[in-house]
């Protein structure tokens, strides 16, 4: 049996792996993206943010729900934006996970 990579996502609780989130628990379970919590926690409107970085709010729903991966321009474009709604200068590295991703690992019966 084979998984599906794309639907699912690497949990790590202290940098130590713990395990595999389906996109599906994963809005179940109420988990924020670092994103979504910039966003609510400064009170960012989506479509201000959508406006500014040149993203359509769907796209960026998607970004903020975790169930896509952003290019690095997208990423970009997202922290600009956020900072010249905000005041301040947002990296993003704050609002993303940089890191390089684990391949998933084969099913083993």
């Amino acid at each position: 049996m084979e998984r599906n990579v794309q639907n699912l996502f690497r949990v790590e609780i202290e940098g130590r792996f713990e395990f595999w989130l389906s996109f599906e628990m994963h809005d179940e379970l109420g988990i924020l993206t670092p994103l979504e919590l910039f966003i609510q926690d400064w009170n960012v409107k989506p479509a201000h943010l959508a406006l500014k970085s040149g993203y359509s709010r769907q796209h960026l729903l998607r970004v903020r729900k975790g169930t896509m991966e952003p290019t690095r321009k997208c990423m970009r474009a997202i922290a600009s934006a956020l900072g010249r709604l905000v005041g301040f200068a947002v990296p993003a590295a704050d609002i993303f996970d940089l890191e390089e991703r684990v391949p998933f690992p084969p099913y083993t019966a």
